[in-house]
């Protein structure tokens, strides 16, 4: 036996056992990569969504039922489901709050690293009001 040939048949099945060692930490690299995508996803359409409905509830007449339908309607559209919405008014500012957990938005049956955590956003904006006062000519 030549030196060729012992070298070739020595290096069978190195590729399968290199494969079986670096699959795993290459997969589990793949898949932790698009959860943190999904998050960054999930984080930016919640935030749209509490900023539009803050937009919404500035407008004099605004019900806090329509600004939680129009905050769920932009989550949902964005593939954002099952959404809690809050509206808190004062006297002259509305915060809208638009919170999920994780495990919602999370594409992997067992989210276990971010499973607990929950993602929130909160938009306050100014309400502002003109009151229009007459007075009666003297």
């Amino acid at each position: 036996m030549n030196i060729k040939q012992r070298t070739k048949s020595g290096r069978r099945g190195a590729a399968a056992v290199e494969f079986a060692l670096v699959a795993p930490v290459f997969l589990v690299f793949l898949f932790g990569t698009i959860e943190l995508g999904r998050l960054a996803l999930s984080r930016n359409v919640i935030t749209n969504a509490s900023r539009e409905g803050a937009r919404l509830a500035i407008i004099e007449g605004a019900t806090d039922e329509d600004v939680k339908s129009t905050a769920e309607h932009f989550a949902t559209v964005g593939s954002v489901d099952n959404v809690t919405v809050t509206v808190d008014r004062d006297d002259t500012t509305v915060s809208v709050t638009v919170s999920i957990l994780f495990k919602d938005v999370s594409w992997l049956p067992n989210a276990w690293f971010l499973r607990d955590q929950t993602l929130a956003s909160t938009t306050t904006m100014r309400q502002e009001s003109i009151t229009v006062t007459t007075n009666d000519p003297p």
